[in-house]
């Protein structure tokens, strides 16, 4: 959640293209959802909840420059939890973006303020993730929703520049200051690079490679340096493959290979008339952990859609104890008229199901 006291001068600076720009959209949405939760262990709870929350986007662009704030507010109340209310305001998007000639008649993008950056491939798992979170597993609960491109919409304060280098080549860089502590240590700045290389072949897409740097400010060190690659095409199915590799410091401060962050990602999505087909896998060689996703959902009428998930999770060497999950979910999501969404999912532990249970009810309007 954004410090509003820090940053007055660009909330202000946004308001005023509205009066700038010649082109205005506005978008938003309106969410409710309520439901049960069981849980057992360190997080045991018998619980109802309940939430809300609203969105509105405005976007603001010409030919040359494009403006967008997105701001949020959310309100939950679970009455029989320690914190049986909360409520967070934030401003999730609030970025500058413009173009200028470049060679070849093409046109280099400059960007300022907070905004989404995705590098890698993966909805539910991205191993190519290197600049906002450390390669997270989606939980049961974030992957019944339908919508899974919300899993990396992530976006941050930063400096974003875009460069196609020619009609097969782009490269990106991208600082990222301490604002916020939503995804990294207090005092920690982001520097990254990325190539992207379009072959423009069925089976090869596209391939990218990747750098970021780590820097603590408040100390002047190094904290991290990460390298991932990836590529992405179709065979029999639309595939991805990643793999990110990691050097910190380790008990002695020097530089060394990190064995716990070495991550492999993988996705196959197949679609059968208006059936679909997904399947992601994140795999830590050295720290033996595999996480698995498998979703199939299918199109009655054009607006119901039946949907099942499977997840699987095995945490071996990092832990004193190993642990093992299967968990199932399934729905149904009904669009009743445009711009609706109304959908009812459960999930269950199949292995110990009084490890985690729920049910949740959820609607939603766009506009």
């Amino acid at each position: 959640m954004v410090a509003l006291k820090r940053s007055p001068a660009i909330l202000l600076f946004f308001f005023s293209a509205v009066f700038v720009f010649s082109q205005t959209e506005i978008h938003g949405s309106i969410g409710l959802n309520s439901g049960f939760i069981h849980t057992e262990g360190l997080l045991q709870t018998d619980a109802l909840f309940t939430g809300s929350s609203a969105s509105l986007r405005t976007e603001h662009s010409n030919a040359a420059v494009k403006a967008v704030l997105e701001g949020s507010i959310n309100l939950s109340a679970s009455p029989y939890l320690p914190s049986s209310f909360d409520h967070k305001f934030s401003i999730d998007k609030a970025y500058f973006k413009t173009r200028i000639p470049f060679i070849h008649d093409s046109f280099m993008r400059l960007s300022i303020g907070k905004m989404p950056i995705s590098w890698g491939y993966g909805l539910v798992y991205n191993a190519g993730d290197i600049l906002f979170t450390k390669n997270p597993a989606a939980s049961p609960a974030d992957t019944t929703g339908g919508d899974l491109s919300s899993l990396r919409s992530y976006a941050d304060w930063a400096f974003h520049m875009y460069i196609p280098l020619s009609d097969f080549a782009v490269t990106e860089a991208a600082f990222l200051p301490p604002l916020e502590q939503t995804y990294t240590e207090p005092d920690i700045t982001r520097s990254a690079l990325r190539l992207q290389l379009l072959p423009y072949a069925r089976f090869l897409e596209t391939a990218e490679l990747g750098a970021s740097v780590e820097n603590n400010i408040s100390e002047i060190s190094f904290n991290a340096l990460k390298l991932y690659a990836g590529i992405d095409g179709t065979l029999f199915a639309d595939y991805n493959l990643c793999s990110s590799i990691e050097f910190s410091p380790g008990e002695t401060k020097s530089f060394s290979f990190n064995e716990e962050a070495w991550a492999i990602s993988a996705a196959l999505f197949y679609s059968i008339g208006k059936t679909g087909l997904r399947t992601e896998v994140l795999y830590h060689p050295l720290s033996q952990s595999t996480d698995v996703f498998a979703m199939v959902n299918v199109t009655i009428l054009d607006c119901i859609t039946p949907q099942a998930v499977y997840n699987f999770s095995y945490k071996g060497k990092t832990n004193d104890d190993s642990y093992t999950a299967h968990t199932i979910s399934a729905g149904l999501r009904w669009i009743p008229v445009k711009s609706v969404n109304i959908s009812l999912m459960g999930s269950i532990n199949i292995k110990e199901p009084d490890n985690f249970t729920s049910v949740m009810l959820s609607g939603s309007y766009s506009f």
